[in-house]
């Protein structure tokens, strides 16, 4: 607890956060299968469903083992929603870098 104060990590969670938000909803502003960005802090789930309301499983699978090739790890919950959770310490650029990967693998499958 003394390095979360000592370093002000909350205040920079926070801050990453909101950048990630920014970034994330950037993307689901580009691909409609993205329905719903949500999150708090540096934890973030992408959920993803057809326009006719399916979950898509399939394509989150292939999203998260694209993006593994990448460099980048998340998890895959409930079958269909990306779930993010980059470390406490994460600065910009790897953000970004994390969005850029997100942007090539929704690319590929979602064309």
């Amino acid at each position: 607890i003394k390095t979360i104060e000592d370093d002000h990590l909350l205040d920079h969670c926070k801050k990453m956060g909101r950048y990630f938000e920014h970034g994330l909803l950037n993307l689901k502003h580009q691909f409609p299968i993205i329905h719903d960005v949500r999150g708090l802090g540096l934890f973030w789930g992408l959920e993803l469903i057809t326009p006719e309301g399916h979950k898509e499983k399939d394509i989150a699978e292939r999203i998260m083992y694209h993006a593994l090739s990448l460099g980048l790890n998340f998890k895959v919950t409930m079958g269909n929603i990306l779930t993010l959770t980059p470390p406490i310490v994460i600065q910009e650029p790897q953000l970004d870098e994390a969005l850029n990967i997100l942007q090539e693998c929704f690319n590929h499958e979602c064309g």
